[in-house]
């Protein structure tokens, strides 16, 4: 598949069967457009990042209108971001996930992803009381 950015971004990535539900629909619909290449990921081939990424972030919200999803909700890093907090709501090491999102340093994991949540509930629980 190519070479990753760093050694630490090889890794496994535990899915459930919704996930694996959504990619192979994200694969019919590469495979329906003619953009199926079965030796490369589904948004970077190592020389194409930006454009895989846009057509990535296309085909998410052609997927989100098929399944009744307000599109302009939905994004790529919101995906990181809701695996990340699921994990963490979960019980799972800040250690392990930042494993899962290829970060080597867990601090990057709890400032991006745990401390934002956490303040996000905050302020949740501060609307619904003013």
């Amino acid at each position: 598949m190519g070479e990753t950015k760093t050694a630490h971004s090889k890794r496994e990535v535990p899915l459930t069967g919704r996930a694996m539900l959504v990619l192979r629909l994200l694969k019919e619909l590469h495979q329906q457009n003619g953009w199926y290449k079965p030796n490369q990921l589904l948004c970077y081939d190592g020389h194409q990042y930006i454009e895989k990424t846009a057509k990535l972030s296309k085909d998410l919200k052609n997927l989100c209108e098929r399944a009744g999803v307000e599109p302009d909700r939905v994004h790529p890093h919101l995906l990181r971001k809701t695996v990340a907090t699921v994990l963490h709501e979960a019980g799972m090491s800040t250690r392990d996930i930042a494993d899962i999102l290829g970060h080597s340093d867990i601090a990057t994991t709890e400032q991006c992803y745990i401390i934002s949540t956490e303040a996000e509930k905050k302020r949740k629980k501060m609307a619904a009381v003013l």
